[in-house]
């Protein structure tokens, strides 16, 4: 169960760091811009199916046996942010973030490589206080992906992928006829970006295993370019190819 953290509950408690055995892996782990560019090169990444809030996510289900495996365990080395949250979470409330923790993940003592929550009254540990602002900026990174996968569905680039039921991919031809003006506001949010590091994604996939697990609930700037060159426009998506290949 999850309650909000303070000292009065939770003193002289610890948690550990999460790890691939101990990570709680969702058939769908969403994506931050942070660590969008190690994830491209490891993992398939796709965005989330019609009449879902458009989003880049990593789809479990259809990753290489390499990096799950068929009881769920993640097995690769890179350990998604999604994953990595430990006990904690975030709660937006009108006077700012309430840190909330599962306490059921928490240990009596430091012991086994544990990390105090607490280093005196009201006073966060070290590691907690540094996890936390990692969990802050995972966040940030989450919401600003979202705004840039909107910004794709906005100018009706995303489509049904044919290979993976559900999901969607980036058209690169309906990229390519984009007028500049609607180009500009997709590189004004990282869509372009976006689009094509979740399309390069799919060249790391070389052993592709449908259904590998169980599904399981989801818990859950570069310069403008000039508004009126198209020539401009098609020099700038290829090379923006060539940047992420």
């Amino acid at each position: 169960m999850h309650t909000p953290l303070s000292f009065d509950a939770h003193a002289g408690l610890a948690w550990r760091p999460p790890s691939r055995e101990t990570a709680v892996i969702e058939d769908v782990v969403s994506v931050s811009f942070a660590e969008l560019n190690v994830l491209a090169v490891r993992f398939l990444l796709l965005f989330t199916g019609a009449g879902a809030r458009p989003e880049p996510v990593l789809p479990v289900r259809y990753q290489a046996s390499s990096v799950v495996d068929g009881l769920g365990t993640w097995r690769a080395s890179v350990l998604p942010g999604a994953a990595a949250h430990g006990p904690f979470g975030l709660l937006s409330s009108a006077a700012g973030d309430v840190v909330v923790v599962d306490d059921a993940q928490l240990v009596p003592d430091v012991s086994s490589g544990a990390h105090p929550l607490f280093e005196a009254q009201g006073v966060l540990a070290p590691q907690t206080k540094a996890h936390l602002t990692r969990l802050r900026a995972w966040r940030s990174g989450r919401q600003a992906i979202r705004r840039a996968a909107q910004a794709l569905e906005d100018a009706n680039i995303l489509t049904p992928d044919a290979r993976y039921p559900g999901f969607r991919i980036a058209d690169l031809d309906a990229l390519d006829r984009a007028d500049p003006a609607t180009l500009s506001r997709l590189q004004d949010a990282d869509a372009l970006r976006l689009a094509f590091l979740v399309d390069a994604s799919r060249a790391s996939v070389t052993q592709v295993a449908p259904q590998l697990v169980q599904p399981r609930p989801s818990g859950h700037g570069a310069a403008v370019l000039p508004p009126s060159d198209a020539p401009a426009a098609t020099a700038f998506l290829q090379a923006l190819r060539e940047d992420v290949a």
